[in-house]
């Protein structure tokens, strides 16, 4: 599989191989593997950044974080995308995807929050309806902030960019690459996406600031009341999401009465 440390080994290669005194050929040679190289790190529908240019991005992230900045990794998945491609076919598929792919990116680009860190943020369409943005803010609170931004200007411009109203759900996860692989990292953000769309879709969650995050981990876990799924998926799914929601409503409200807890 490829790597993106291939290329810089492959272009020192035919450097060699080539020599310098061929300078034209070899400009033109490399040139065009530069090209290729460019093409391997982007998705062909959406044009994006794709999971080996993150791969690239990590190590240039992680340099740039200082010690009163924290890295977020947040995971983006539209919500009923089957739908678009099963009905209107993929063309309007892939037109969802690029339209979301541009709010995704405009957002982030033009968000201050963002701008104050580093103005740097990165953002990715790794495959499917899955997407992924990784930057820096001061805390969590910040970055779930971002996120709720990206989601709004979906819901709002998806119309204009598309012809169809659509709706995202983002799961919101710390990384500290100090502490933990970038992986786990990514994984947490994903699963706190499906965490998103168990509740309801079209919002933003993340486990760790909600403190019935180890309960609805287990409630939520697939094969959980499984024969039961068997014979009403649907209705598993929506009681799943409705005991979710109504423990977090009920939870907040203890916490008015008993602040202490």
């Amino acid at each position: 599989m490829y790597h993106p440390t291939d290329y810089e080994t492959l272009r020192t290669k035919i450097a060699q191989a080539i020599g310098s005194e061929k300078g034209n050929e070899l400009e033109s040679i490399l040139a065009g593997l530069e090209n290729i190289h460019r093409q391997i790190l982007i998705n062909p529908v959406t044009g994006a950044a794709n999971s080996l240019r993150r791969n690239e991005d990590l190590s240039h992230i992680v340099e740039r974080n200082t010690a009163d900045k924290n890295i977020y990794v947040v995971m983006i998945d539209i919500d009923d995308f089957g739908h678009f491609n099963k009905v209107y076919g993929e063309e309007t598929g892939d037109k969802v995807l690029k339209g979301i792919t541009q709010i995704t990116n405009a957002t982030l680009r033009s968000d201050d929050i963002v701008l104050q860190m580093t103005n740097e943020s990165y953002d990715y369409h790794l495959h499917g309806e899955e997407m992924l943005a990784i930057y820096s803010c001061h805390n969590l609170d910040e970055a779930q902030k971002v996120a709720e931004r990206i989601r709004k200007n979906v819901e709002q411009k998806s119309m204009q960019e598309t012809g169809h109203k659509v709706t995202i759900s983002l799961g919101v996860a710390s990384w500290d690459p100090e502490k933990e692989s970038y992986e786990r990292a990514q994984h947490r953000a994903d699963r706190y996406m499906q965490f998103a769309k168990t509740e309801g879709k079209n919002q933003v969650y993340c486990g760790e600031t909600d403190p019935l995050f180890e309960f609805k981990e287990r409630f939520y876990k697939p094969g959980l009341l499984d024969d039961l799924a068997k014979k009403a998926t649907t209705m598993v799914k929506s009681t799943k999401g409705i005991v979710g929601k109504t423990a977090t409503k009920l939870y907040k409200k203890l916490k008015r009465f008993f602040p202490e807890y």
